[in-house]
């Protein structure tokens, strides 16, 4: 609104109506905007166009008290819409600026004035003329402070809170009346500091205002740039160290290319400035990270047991605050012994945990203690073998120079076909593949499946869905299939179905309908230590008696639940139902026959 009424008030007393002000703009040489002369002069249009998208990138993409508004938004339509709006928004602000600033040059050829040497003091001039009402000054001291309380206050505070908890890490003082004192301190510190920088820029400097923050911006935000571009299109980390004299080094070498271009070619640097400052940063970057690649292909591979053990320290406190995380990092032997767990990297692995392993660490903000979210037990059941596959796989990994004194048992599906399946769940996509069932000698081909869940038993993976083609819900191991493809539709899963209620009843991958029985079994002292540390079925209860357990179980009577018990020979008798124990007789009778 200044704006505006300044404009409205030069032009009133420079006799213009709307239509001759325009004209008397476009007429003036300072409203040329596209020049296309000379590659060298810094006003060249593509040198100016590129630099502007980057500047943008830098000084609004990057900056934390710029992006505030757009993050603050309910969700990522608006941000986008916000971002559109304050992007036309600003293009309006700045063309008014601009008109008047054409306006005062005129204004001042036309009052026979000369213009300064440092053309922001233009406006002081215009305003204070004796020729305009007090208004103009008035608004112009308005709008002076206006803008520059918007900028200096949210940099005040900023570097307030950085260098209190960052620099004095006055924050892990239990004293809250010196954390005030101390932030109120430094705040008032800062002010000064900021001051003095402000004076002493005013005099050091040879330009406006406004071209010596961009140049200055080029300088500070280069660097800033090219982390960014580093980070997005690289996964190659760097010596953490070395980053800051990468940075440090970076502006420096500019200002020499700068200098260099202007005394060899006469070559003007412009605000692409920024640009050459960005490409030397992500250079230093990158030769820092050519040096650390076997260092950083073992740090990858220990990061892994990082996550874990956060994980695993979490859930054997219940609760845990930060204080005591830290004092178990420094215990463990991932801690040098007397550095914490930095507060970004503990977020960081976090937001890994929570992507890897589908485990939410969640913070109670009224004691400030971290825990894991509840689980269903379903959830808990897949997360406990992540971990474990986890930890094994790290145990066996440093474990290669004995490794022929380890054997494991193959798991082919997992290797072959189980990412597979997995892409196909994950997208609810069909499933096409040609099955080798051992119950016949020629395979069935191009069996279509609409996946619903997968499941591993007896080291073996085996995945259940509806086949189309008979409208039926049937299982097939992984290992015995052949040439899946993932088909590009995609289906609506029955709603009525759900994979805890189907399998919960039965004891592996064959899933009747029959009726659920109690069934109850007997074993002898030694193996019901073996059921009791590994459970047949999750509704496994035991009865101890003196000479023998009773273990009851809810389940239907299943061909592989019958394997399992037979494998056990002698030492387990079923005692109920009567149909379970007529099919044990008859399968031990067939089995005497053979001798």
């Amino acid at each position: 609104m200044s704006v505006i009424l300044c404009i409205y008030f030069v032009a009133t007393n420079l006799g213009f109506s709307f239509t001759d002000m325009a004209s008397a703009i476009a007429d003036h040489p300072t409203s040329r905007i596209f020049f296309f002369d000379n590659p060298k002069e810094g006003t060249f249009f593509w040198k100016q166009f590129l630099a502007g998208i980057f500047m943008a990138i830098a000084t609004t993409g990057l900056d934390q008290d710029m992006m505030q508004r757009n993050l603050a938004c309910r969700d990522a339509r608006q941000s986008r819409k916000n971002m559109i709006v304050s992007g036309v928004t600003q293009f309006f602000v700045i063309a008014l600026f601009l008109l008047l600033g054409t306006l005062m040059l005129i204004f001042l050829d036309r009052q026979g004035i000369a213009v300064p040497d440092k053309t922001d003091d233009i406006f002081g001039l215009v305003a204070t003329h004796s020729s305009m009402p007090v208004i103009v000054g008035v608004l112009f001291i308005l709008g002076l402070v206006a803008a520059a309380y918007s900028a200096a206050g949210s940099a005040l505070t900023s570097l307030t809170t950085s260098f209190t908890v960052d620099i004095l890490q006055a924050h892990k003082s239990d004293d809250d009346r010196r954390v005030t004192r101390t932030r109120r301190t430094v705040h008032v510190a800062m002010s000064a500091i900021m001051g003095i920088v402000i004076v002493v820029f005013y005099y050091i400097s040879n330009q406006d205002a406004i071209s010596a923050v961009y140049t200055l911006a080029s300088y500070t935000y280069g660097p800033i740039l090219g982390l960014f571009v580093y980070g997005m299109f690289t996964r190659r980390p760097v010596r953490d160290r070395l980053v800051p004299l990468v940075c440090v080094l970076a502006p420096a070498l500019s200002w020499v290319v700068q200098w260099g271009l202007l005394r060899l070619f006469d070559y003007q640097t412009s605000f692409e400035l920024l640009i050459i400052n960005a490409v030397i940063t992500i250079t230093g970057l990158h030769l820092l990270s050519v040096r650390l690649k076997a260092q950083t292909d073992h740090m990858a591979k220990d990061l892994l047991n990082r996550y874990v053990w956060l994980v695993d320290t979490i859930r054997r406190y219940g609760r845990i605050t930060r204080r005591e995380l830290d004092d178990c990092w420094r215990r463990s032997r991932f801690s040098d012994g007397d550095t914490a767990l930095p507060r970004r990297t503990f977020y960081n692995y976090r937001q890994a945990i929570e992507d890897l392993f589908d485990i939410t660490i969640q913070c109670d903000q009224s004691t400030f203690e971290y825990y894991i979210a509840d689980e269903d037990a379903h959830s808990e059941s897949v997360t406990e073998w992540l971990l474990n596959a986890a930890a094994t796989n790290d145990v066996l990994s440093s474990s290669r120079d004995i490794s022929q004194k380890i054997f494991l048992e193959d798991v082919p599906s997992a290797r072959e076909h189980l990412a597979t399946a997995i892409g196909a769940l994950k997208t609810s996509s069909p499933l096409r593949f040609d099955y080798h069932p051992y119950t016949r000698s020629t395979p069935t081909r191009d069996i279509t499946v609409e996946p619903y869940f997968l499941k591993i038993f007896r080291q073996r993976w085996y995945l259940t869905g509806r086949v189309t083609s008979e409208n039926r819900i049937k299982t097939y191991a992984l290992d015995r299939i052949s040439s899946p493809v993932v088909l590009p539709e995609t289906f609506t899963p029955d709603p009525a179905f759900d994979a805890e209620t189907y399998s919960r009843d039965s004891f592996g991958i064959i899933f009747s309908h029959g009726e659920v029985k109690d069934i109850v079994i007997r074993t002898d002292p030694r193996q019901a230590k073996y059921f009791r540390a590994l459970p047949l079925h999750h509704s496994q209860q035991e009865m101890v008696h003196d000479e023998f357990s009773n273990f009851t179980y809810r389940m239907r009577i299943t061909d592989d639940f019958v394997a399992e018990l037979l494998s056990y020979g002698p030492k387990v008798t079923v005692i109920s139902p009567p149909e379970l124990r007529a099919i044990i007789r008859d399968r031990l009778t067939n089995a005497l026959a053979n001798y």
